[in-house]
């Protein structure tokens, strides 16, 4: 990200008034969002991890209304419900394992919080930054962030990793694609689309998936499946319909 924002002269100078902004920036995300959402899944099951985050465009209406005054039409809300009906049909295939503890429950509603959260706050940021100042600046501050509980957690275990170019290679993609480059398209997405147009696209996540592991994994796709991805994507069209808002 520092290569990118140099060779592009987009990484821009913060102003001493909108550290502490971006400080909580990093604290939320990656900080708190991946730490929610990595031991949340690590106590409940995907699917039922699945359907929790895929509350999250559900939600963001109703904290963008209250926080920044964003306009929500009536095509925004019928077609975050239409595509969160897609998304359980992908993800309730009759084989959602759903057992859970409390607490893994617990994190993943963090998660949703946190995301949402991360929402506004960039929504606002993008105002005086570019995409790839905010994104680098996030990223700095989760590795001071993410560094001592490496060192607490972690480093003693270190010997009993078993570390190949597989291994290396796929921590690459992630911080490349996932870590880098994914936030970048979503927080240029925040700033032109605003919080509900973009975070409805979030539904998008199970149905590609589901493709995914299909076209790559082998994995089975059901009937089911292909009707929930065709009523996620119908979801969005609708979202995108302009209309006017509601009072």
């Amino acid at each position: 990200m520092l290569g990118l924002g140099l060779g592009s002269s987009k990484l821009e100078k913060i102003k001493k008034k909108h550290l502490k902004w971006f400080l909580l920036l990093g604290l939320i995300e990656p900080f708190s969002y991946f730490l929610c959402e990595v031991f949340g899944l690590s106590m409940i099951s995907a699917t039922l991890a699945a359907v929790i985050l895929s509350t999250i465009p559900l939600f963001s209406p109703l904290f963008s209304c209250l926080f920044i005054r964003e306009r929500i039409t009536v095509s925004n809300i019928i077609g975050l419900l239409v595509s969160l009906i897609g998304v359980c049909l992908i993800l309730l295939d009759g084989k959602g394992n759903f057992a859970f503890k409390p607490l893994g429950l617990l994190l993943l509603f963090g998660a949703v919080i946190v995301a949402i959260t991360y929402s506004l706050f960039v929504r606002r940021m993008s105002r005086h930054y570019s995409e790839i100042t905010i994104v680098t600046s996030q990223n700095i501050i989760g590795v001071f962030l993410f560094l001592p509980l490496f060192f607490i957690v972690d480093y003693n275990h270190l010997g009993e990793l078993s570390i190949s170019s597989h291994s290396i290679i796929a921590v690459i993609v992630l911080g490349i694609f996932a870590s880098a480059l994914a936030f970048v398209f979503y927080a240029y997405s925040l700033k032109h689309n605003g919080i509900v147009r973009t975070n409805a696209y979030l539904n998008l996540l199970p149905a590609m998936t589901a493709f995914l592991a299909y076209m790559v994994l082998g994995d089975s796709l059901s009937f089911q499946k292909i009707i929930g991805v065709i009523v996620v994507i119908i979801g969005l069209f609708i979202n995108q319909i302009p209309s006017k808002p509601q009072d």
